[in-house]
């Protein structure tokens, strides 16, 4: 990784992006093979921060999360989505906004993978960043599609966790909640009988009425599909043209900026793109990788702040992916939901005066294993009567500087010099008086306070 720093370090001195040279402000390991940048051009002014992960390093993996596990139930913030994941046991390095929403419900557009596990599947031929089991990365239009095969009838599939007035058939199941069912009459609860995974045929059985039912999915369609009346059985086969592997996770954008190195000049109608405005100047989310394939680069740009960033368009920002080091680049959703994290922190300004706006999904970094290496209890030193009391904050900090999730379960606490309780693992209630350590211990980690207790009032 140090090696890695050094080269970054000797292509960002050289930077030019539309005559205009890239200043890198500071370089930061941040966690197992993740490395921080921050870029500034102050003359236009530009303010760039850049995620660069080793994918090859074994203790990290990148994801997608989307707000409470659940498609159709509401948005959240990036940092809200971190430390809502961070409290269910995940550790967050970094990460970025990711694909684009809308319909009703509110809900991300393009197809999805979360943990090797499809999400949603949609064709809307645009690009999508996809990163298959194997750590691979690969960025193209990955093209669903879906068959059901119900004794010797075949119907197509249109979508699945996705119902919108176009949709002829629809499979659903319960990560996509408060959809709207009115172009779609006829309904048919269905029950998972095998392994659901795309290539693969997946067996399922119609739920009668009165018949309770596990893993319950259903079907959705605009017109009658008459040999369920006297079908029992049947499967469905889902597909994605172009991908090999199993994915790990898919992520959707708009437009794929560029593959195999080659620039795209002119963005107008690539992708069925016809706004001049969405090309032009904005905020801008972007992810790529090298030709070898073990380097993700995210990147966030500020932009619609002329004293901080004023943005770069589709071609600038292609640029800059290309001089990063990526052969392959994707765009995704930019304007006010452009917004980087590390930990749970923002760390760019995103474009709304109101802060950062609500997303539905997010491109993280996450570590495989918590790397703790200090616990930090203030205060160190305290002097109190006896009739009072101490509140305690208590940190742990990882070897990288930032703080942890904070198990308080796992917090003991030895009292040495004097007698006293403590409530809620944070408060000091002395019974005697004088001096006393309070030893607090995390695991292997350990602080220590010193406290003075005298006569009260």
């Amino acid at each position: 990784m140090r090696d890695k720093i050094i080269k970054i370090l000797i292509l960002l001195f050289s930077f030019n992006i539309s005559n205009h040279a890239i200043d890198t402000l500071q370089v930061k390991e941040i966690g197992p093979g993740v490395l921080y940048l921050k870029l500034a051009d102050p003359l236009r002014p530009l303010s760039i921060d850049v995620l660069k992960v080793d994918l090859k390093n074994d203790n990290n993996y990148v994801d997608v999360l989307i707000p409470h596990d659940t498609l159709g139930v509401g948005g959240l913030t990036l940092s809200q989505m971190s430390k809502y994941f961070s409290k269910q046991g995940k550790n967050i390095i970094a990460g970025v906004n990711g694909d684009f929403f809308g319909g009703e419900p509110i809900q991300i557009q393009n197809s999805s993978f979360v943990s090797g596990e499809l999400i949603k599947g949609r064709n809307l031929n645009r690009s999508i960043l996809m990163i298959d089991e194997n750590k691979i990365p690969s960025i193209d239009r990955f093209k669903f599609g879906g068959i059901i095969n119900i004794g010797e009838k075949i119907y197509k599939l249109s979508s699945f966790n996705d119902i919108n007035p176009k949709t002829e058939i629809a499979l659903v199941n319960n990560k996509f909640k408060n959809f709207v069912e009115d172009f779609h009459p006829y309904k048919y609860e269905i029950r998972l009988v095998s392994e659901f995974d795309i290539n693969k045929e997946i067996k399922f059985e119609i739920v009668r009425d009165n018949d309770s039912s596990i893993n319950n999915y259903f079907l959705f369609s605009k017109h009658s599909l008459n040999e369920f009346k006297s079908t029992n059985e049947f499967t469905i086969n889902l597909s994605f043209d172009g991908i090999e592997n199993k994915p790990f996770l898919m992520i959707g954008g708009l437009p794929g900026l560029f593959k195999n190195s080659r620039l795209t000049h002119d963005f107008y109608g690539v992708e069925n793109l016809r706004s001049e405005k969405f090309i032009s100047k904005n905020p801008r989310t972007a992810a790529g990788f090298n030709e070898l394939k073990d380097t993700l680069t995210l990147v966030v740009v500020d932009g619609r702040r002329p004293n901080h960033s004023m943005g770069m368009n589709l071609y600038e920002l292609s640029r800059l992916m290309k001089m990063l080091g990526c052969t392959d680049a994707i765009n995704l959703d930019g304007g006010g939901s452009s917004t980087m994290v590390i930990r749970d922190s923002v760390i760019n300004k995103p474009s709304d005066f109101t802060g950062e706006r609500v997303i539905y999904n997010s491109l993280m970094i996450l570590s495989k294993n918590i790397n703790e290496k200090s616990l930090n209890v203030e205060p160190k030193f305290k002097e109190i009567m006896s009739n009072n009391t101490i509140d305690f904050d208590i940190k742990v900090v990882d070897e990288w500087g930032y703080e942890t999730q904070l198990d308080s379960s796992k917090i003991k606490l030895s009292i040495e010099g004097l007698e006293g309780r403590i409530k809620n693992q944070y408060e000091f209630f002395p019974k005697t008086q004088g001096m006393a350590d309070l030893i607090w211990q995390y695991g292997n980690l350990t602080d220590t306070t010193k406290v003075v207790v005298i006569p009260g009032e």
